[in-house]
């Protein structure tokens, strides 16, 4: 389990919206588990990964934000960096291609 959170950028996923949902999310195998919600993932986007700002950081630590995709949306991943690495082994998702979210 990681502490993080999903919202959407463009499309639409269903149980997120373009607001932070943030808790402890069971990732593993191309999808994200919080709770009742499942987020079936498709890749992540080369090049995406970026500094969280102030207002994004997760508890006040070092945060990144990443772009993920879903079959049916754009979507931004935050996570503490120090689970960075780990958090995308877990996930097992190949890089996509760059794009302007």
């Amino acid at each position: 389990m990681f502490i993080g959170g999903l919202r959407v950028v463009a499309g639409h996923q269903a149980g997120l919206t373009s607001e932070w949902l943030i808790g402890e999310w069971s990732v593993r195998s191309g999808r994200m588990v919080m709770g009742e919600l499942t987020v079936e993932l498709t890749d992540t986007v080369a090049g995406s990964r970026r500094p969280a700002r102030m207002s994004e950081s997760l508890g006040g630590e070092p945060t990144i934000i990443m772009i993920v995709r879903t079959e049916t949306a754009t979507l931004e991943w935050s996570m503490l960096r120090r689970f960075d690495g780990l958090a995308l082994r877990a996930l097992g998702l190949p890089e996509g291609t760059e794009t302007s979210a």
